[in-house]
């Protein structure tokens, strides 16, 4: 397969991609653009402006976050009606954020439905009255919130750095990362957008696996 037509191929898996997760507009675009950014320059928010190269990229970012490359299309099969009110669509952004730092591997909207239930008794997020959907976002919320702490945490300790979680100490915090993963992954990123793979890979890198 040539170049152009791999990239034609690329752009259609994105998009069954993006149809298959259930990502709205914004969360689709933000999605794309914090899969292309690096050191040098800032993301692509659109698929059509993609090369190849960045195209695979989204799509392995896709992969880890639920899709799975199938030989044929589903036919076209229907769910259930995506609720795309303010607050279901804050829920789904939080799940998505979880899933893209690997916290969770099934970003699908059945996985979240499932989550919800758990959470909350209730089988679908349009059923959620507006009080229940709050508490499962601040869950959700404060379960990233948690992870990314304790990442810091442990990248402080590894990379013998003072822990803070505020003002100048969080910034050094922040810049001894930032050139951990330049030189680990060879790009710019902090734990907030870092794949649990990453995480780790980072934490090997300086003597300290979890």
């Amino acid at each position: 397969m040539n170049v152009p037509d791999r990239r034609l191929q690329l752009i259609r898996l994105v998009h069954v991609a993006a149809r298959e997760l259930q990502l709205d507009k914004d969360t689709y675009r933000a999605a794309l653009q914090a899969a292309t950014t690096t050191a040098a320059r800032p993301g692509k928010s659109s698929a059509a402006e993609m090369s190849a190269v960045e195209l695979e990229r989204v799509l392995a970012h896709f992969k880890r976050t639920g899709f799975k490359v199938r030989s044929k299309d589903s036919g076209g099969r229907q769910g259930r009606p995506l609720d795309q009110s303010p607050t279901a669509s804050k829920l789904r952004a939080v799940w998505l954020d979880l899933a893209s730092l690997g916290i969770i591997r099934d970003a699908s909207e059945a996985a979240l439905a499932a989550w919800v239930q758990r959470e909350t008794g209730i089988a679908a997020i349009d059923w959620l009255d507006g009080e229940q959907r709050s508490k499962c976002i601040e869950k959700a919320k404060k379960w990233r919130d948690r992870i990314i702490h304790g990442r810091r945490v442990a990248l402080a300790g590894a990379l013998g750095v003072a822990f803070s979680s505020r003002g100048a100490g969080l910034a050094a915090l922040r810049k001894a990362i930032d050139a951990a993963a330049q030189k680990v992954l060879g790009r710019s990123i902090d734990v907030e957008s870092m794949h649990e793979d990453e995480y780790q890979l980072l934490l090997r890198s300086a003597g300290r696996p979890q």
